[in-house]
């Protein structure tokens, strides 16, 4: 009976073996391929519990559905002037054929290398087309890396599916930057173009002020007529009133303004030794007749 005992246990256990190395789980972010005797058999794209041969016979490969991002080291390239220009790129990219990755790639680790060569290729290719002030300048309407990096990545991403089962998210640059030899050509291009640009400013500034001017003198010359023509009329309103109150008040004292108006005409006419002959019927003389007399 023991010994019987000891033989089920012993089938018990080797079951539980044998389907542990059978069993396998797919989670969300895998792909799984698997494979017999190293050529694959089967491709699992969704998660779940799955069945397989036990190993040796069978094995699991694994593959991560996430976008893997590889940085570039700095590399120089030549421009369309054949002026160098120093660039690091990223490549953005992730796993979608996992069957044709398996087999052209078979570990994750070998991607890097070659995407990186692929892409390093095709921006030599598309850079040759570029002027340098198509990549670097002040003027950002004239800056062309978005466009170059549209293209790479259209590009390299038809090869890389094609050839790695691999589809490229994105292919951008990190940094562009220019080897010492092409600094002070660098250096000499901008200052003109903001030189130009100064101009172009200083020339607009002075036509503005000077349509400021001319508006201004305009709007002087206006307020000035009009202050003059209101002065005319207040001056001569004022003119009339003054001749109205006159007229009014000579009327009322004529003895008295006829005397204050010869007075003025003695101060006028009458100097240090003056002799002034006048005849008896003349106005002058009515006011200096009393001190003749006297």
């Amino acid at each position: 009976m023991k010994s019987i005992l000891k033989y089920v246990y012993g089938i018990i256990i080797l079951s539980i073996i044998a389907l542990s190395l059978s069993v396998y789980t797919v989670d969300e972010t895998q792909w799984a391929v698997v494979t017999q005797f190293g050529k694959p058999v089967k491709t699992v794209s969704e998660a779940g519990l799955y069945f397989k041969a036990p190993a040796p016979l069978q094995q699991v490969n694994y593959f991560d559905k996430r976008t893997y991002v590889i940085r570039s080291q700095p590399i120089q390239f030549l421009l369309k002037e054949n002026k160098p220009i120093i660039m690091s790129s990223f490549i953005a990219w992730k796993i979608n054929d996992p069957l044709l990755f398996f087999e052209v790639m078979g570990f994750d680790k070998n991607a890097p290398s070659k995407l990186e060569d692929m892409v390093n290729s095709y921006i030599g290719n598309e850079l040759g087309s570029y002027l340098l002030n198509q990549l670097i300048n002040i003027d950002k309407s004239k800056v062309k890396i978005e466009e170059i990096e549209n293209k790479i990545r259209t590009l390299t991403s038809k090869e890389a599916e094609e050839k790695y089962g691999i589809k490229i998210v994105k292919v951008g640059f990190i940094r562009v930057s220019y080897p010492a030899i092409v600094t002070k050509a660098v250096y000499t291009r901008m200052k003109t173009e903001r030189e130009t640009e100064a101009k172009k400013l200083r020339s607009l500034g002075e036509e503005e002020a000077q349509g400021i001017k001319i508006e201004a003198n305009k709007k002087a010359k206006d307020i000035i007529s009009k202050a003059k023509k209101e002065a005319i009329i207040i001056t001569g309103k004022a003119d009339a009133k003054s001749m109205e109150i006159y007229g009014e008040t000579y009327d009322k004292s004529r003895e008295y303004f006829d005397f204050i108006k010869s007075i003025d005409t003695y101060r006028k006419i009458l100097k240090n030794r003056t002799t002034l002959i006048l005849s008896t019927d003349s106005k002058l003389f009515k006011y200096l007749e009393g001190d003749i007399n006297e």
